[in-house]
């Protein structure tokens, strides 16, 4: 795939589109009244949008917060998985599925969010008292 934006060279990225597809197999096969439904498809897809949003932000607390909304999306996504589990909507195969995906995505934005952390203490240590 040819990258025309920063956010694309991202492996985070890349992911969290994978996971947006598997995510809208998922959701053909739930009713379309369920409330469940309309939820995870507005996760799976805010996880992709943060991701971009973050890697685009100038300003490290910027990208610190819009990591962690991104990080929190991923983890309320698999608690959904979760409930769709107990009320026998989703299969147990596809559970592991969707949370194995979920979880290399959460341990990416983990990732970026320490490196994140340590360039902003890195930069404080080295800025110029006035």
């Amino acid at each position: 795939m040819t990258s025309y934006f920063p956010h694309e060279a991202s492996k985070a990225y890349e992911l969290s589109l994978e996971w947006v597809v598997w995510a809208d197999e998922l959701l053909r096969q739930l009713p379309s009244t369920m409330h469940l439904r309309h939820e995870l498809d507005r996760l799976s897809s805010s996880i992709a949008v943060g991701i971009a949003e973050a890697i685009g932000k100038s300003q490290p607390n910027d990208r610190l917060k819009t990591l962690e909304a991104a990080k929190s999306a991923v983890l309320t996504s698999a608690a959904l998985i979760d409930v769709l589990g107990v009320k026998n909507v989703v299969e147990q195969g596809d559970i592991a599925n969707a949370k194995r995906r979920l979880s290399q995505i959460y341990r990416l934005l983990s990732g970026m969010i320490q490196s994140a952390n340590t360039n902003e203490f890195i930069r404080s240590r080295l800025a110029v008292p006035d």
